[in-house]
């Protein structure tokens, strides 16, 4: 009987040294620049840099500022990656190297500790952001749902001695209708162009023009413009919401995105096709605002032409 015992245990032995032999082992990481990698039952993320050393991202926030997308269709630079799972030995054996920084010009950042606000001029260096006129000619209207915010004891990982970089030769209108603007000085501008002040929902008048060419008009007169920055006004009913004044005007709730602005709800009015264009309305207790960019040249707007477009419109606030 004691023989037999030792052979069943023998028997189970050398069974599970074949199942053992059988495991498939993973094959060894050879680090690779730009690879994403973690390890199992950690959620840490790491890039790979071109040092071979892994670069800790502090938290989601950071990582969505190099990289765009979602968890399951993560992109970067418009190239699509994967999260590499990889054994502890491996990640064991890679170098430390320092924690990833947000990128330069993605957000503001601030840290847990003060409200103060930064953007990073280079990597991990920050400029403080001296206001919300800065803040917003800087990184739009709603400028403050773009901050990011980091956590304390990573702001070590950073310098303070960045240097604010705001556009230069920029003029500043401010209008009687209730509202300012910045536009870039080498632009056309007339200001003021309202005969009167519009008395009805349906009565505008074009408070602003700033243009690309001395001779600014309008579609008909100018086709050869490539900037065509507005402001119309009109009366607002203390009674009539922005949405439903714009449904009086013919738009359709196809046309019509809700959006914030000014930290205000506002609209902006989807562009055709045939000639894409950026038309935002918003609104005060007195008037309606279409803040407009378009250009007559064809039916496509020179990205470049387009960007500086939206940087004009994105300066525009109420001054009450």
């Amino acid at each position: 009987m004691k023989k037999l015992w030792l052979l069943a245990i023998v028997c189970m032995v050398f069974v599970f040294g074949l199942g053992l032999m059988a495991q498939p082992t993973q094959a060894a990481y050879t680090p690779t620049s730009g690879d994403l990698i973690k390890i199992a039952n950690n959620g840490a993320i790491y890039y790979i840099g071109a040092d071979n050393m892994r670069h800790l991202y502090v938290n989601e926030a950071t990582f969505w500022t190099w990289n765009t997308g979602s968890w399951s269709n993560i992109k970067s630079n418009g190239v699509s990656e994967v999260i590499r799972t990889i054994s502890q030995a491996d990640f064991d054996n890679l170098a430390v190297g320092k924690n990833v920084t947000a990128k330069p010009g993605a957000k503001l950042v601030k840290f847990e500790n003060s409200p103060k606000i930064y953007t990073v001029v280079s990597n991990g260096k920050l400029a403080p952001v001296p206001d919300d006129s800065a803040a917003k000619q800087l990184f739009g209207a709603d400028w403050s749902k773009k901050i990011i915010t980091i956590q304390n004891g990573f702001e070590t990982d950073y310098t303070k001695d960045g240097q604010l970089a705001l556009p230069v030769g920029w003029k500043d209108y401010s209008s009687t209708y209730g509202f300012s603007i910045k536009f870039p000085s080498n632009l056309y501008f007339k200001g003021n162009n309202i005969p009167a002040i519009p008395q009805t929902g349906s009565d505008f008048g074009s408070d602003l023009i700033i243009s690309d060419i001395q001779a600014m008009g309008v579609q008909d007169v100018l086709p050869s413009e490539k900037i065509h920055v507005t402001v119309s006004i009109s009366k607002k009913s203390a009674t009539e919401s922005l949405l439903d004044y714009l449904k009086r005007e013919g738009y359709q709730d196809s046309q019509i995105t809700e959006i914030t602005f000014n930290n205000v709800k506002s609209y902006k009015i989807v562009p055709t096709s045939t000639q894409p264009f950026i038309s935002i309305y918003t609104a005060n207790d007195t008037y309606v605002y279409d803040i407009e960019g378009i250009n007559y040249s064809g039916d496509s707007i020179d990205s470049d032409n387009f960007k500086l477009m939206q940087q004009i419109i994105d300066t525009f606030t109420f001054n009450y």
